[in-house]
Protein backbone atom coordinates (compact mmCIF):
# COMPACT_ATOMS: atom_id res chain seq x y z
CA UNK A 1 0.00 0.00 0.00
CA UNK A 2 2.72 2.25 1.03
CA UNK A 3 4.22 1.88 -2.85
CA UNK A 4 0.92 2.69 -4.26
CA UNK A 5 0.79 5.51 -1.97
CA UNK A 6 4.38 6.98 -3.35
CA UNK A 7 3.29 6.22 -6.83
CA UNK A 8 0.61 8.35 -6.61
CA UNK A 9 2.26 11.33 -5.10
CA UNK A 10 5.18 10.85 -8.03
CA UNK A 11 2.39 10.95 -10.82
CA UNK A 12 0.57 14.25 -9.04
CA UNK A 13 3.88 15.66 -8.91
CA UNK A 14 4.74 15.03 -12.32
CA UNK A 15 1.33 16.45 -13.95
CA UNK A 16 2.32 19.50 -11.93
CA UNK A 17 6.13 19.93 -12.79
CA UNK A 18 4.99 19.12 -16.76
CA UNK A 19 2.26 21.66 -16.74
CA UNK A 20 4.47 24.63 -14.89
CA UNK A 21 7.76 23.48 -17.76
CA UNK A 22 4.61 23.34 -20.79
CA UNK A 23 3.22 26.43 -19.87
CA UNK A 24 6.66 27.95 -19.40
CA UNK A 25 8.90 26.45 -21.68
CA UNK A 26 11.82 25.57 -18.82
CA UNK A 27 14.85 25.34 -20.96
CA UNK A 28 17.06 22.17 -21.32
CA UNK A 29 20.70 21.80 -20.12
CA UNK A 30 23.20 20.59 -22.41
CA UNK A 31 24.80 18.53 -19.87
CA UNK A 32 24.01 17.20 -15.98
CA UNK A 33 27.79 19.01 -15.22
CA UNK A 34 26.47 22.30 -16.60
CA UNK A 35 24.03 22.76 -13.60
CA UNK A 36 26.21 21.16 -10.70
CA UNK A 37 24.96 17.22 -11.17
CA UNK A 38 26.88 14.47 -11.84
CA UNK A 39 25.84 12.34 -14.65
CA UNK A 40 26.98 9.25 -12.79
CA UNK A 41 24.47 9.87 -10.62
CA UNK A 42 21.44 10.48 -12.91
CA UNK A 43 22.34 7.15 -14.40
CA UNK A 44 21.98 5.44 -10.92
CA UNK A 45 18.13 6.78 -11.23
CA UNK A 46 17.72 5.19 -14.25
CA UNK A 47 18.91 2.27 -13.17
CA UNK A 48 16.72 2.22 -9.98
CA UNK A 49 13.37 3.39 -11.75
CA UNK A 50 14.59 0.88 -14.73
CA UNK A 51 14.58 -2.17 -12.24
CA UNK A 52 11.30 -1.49 -10.66
CA UNK A 53 9.79 -1.31 -14.16
CA UNK A 54 11.64 -4.61 -15.04
CA UNK A 55 10.63 -6.59 -11.63
CA UNK A 56 6.69 -5.23 -12.47
CA UNK A 57 6.22 -2.85 -9.62
CA UNK A 58 5.84 -0.15 -11.71
CA UNK A 59 4.48 -0.19 -15.26
CA UNK A 60 6.22 3.01 -16.21
CA UNK A 61 7.70 6.57 -14.95
CA UNK A 62 8.72 9.67 -15.99
CA UNK A 63 11.46 11.49 -14.07
CA UNK A 64 12.39 15.15 -14.86
CA UNK A 65 15.23 16.71 -12.28
CA UNK A 66 14.89 21.00 -12.89
CA UNK A 67 18.27 22.57 -11.44
CA UNK A 68 19.19 25.99 -11.60
CA UNK A 69 16.19 27.07 -13.82
CA UNK A 70 16.72 24.20 -16.39
CA UNK A 71 16.12 20.65 -17.16
CA UNK A 72 18.99 18.46 -16.39
CA UNK A 73 17.16 15.30 -16.63
CA UNK A 74 14.23 14.30 -18.15
CA UNK A 75 13.52 9.97 -19.23
CA UNK A 76 10.57 7.92 -20.06
CA UNK A 77 10.44 4.35 -18.30
CA UNK A 78 8.38 1.27 -19.05
CA UNK A 79 4.63 0.94 -20.55
CA UNK A 80 1.74 3.55 -20.41
CA UNK A 81 -0.13 0.62 -20.56
CA UNK A 82 1.62 -2.65 -19.79
CA UNK A 83 -0.72 -5.45 -20.48
CA UNK A 84 -1.59 -3.93 -24.52
CA UNK A 85 2.63 -3.31 -24.40
CA UNK A 86 2.10 0.64 -25.34
CA UNK A 87 5.26 3.12 -24.81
Amino acid sequence: MKIIKQMMLVTLLFILVTSIASAQGIPQATNPEKVGLSKERLQRISAWIQGDVDKGIVPGAVVMVLRKGKIAYFEAFGYRDREKKSL
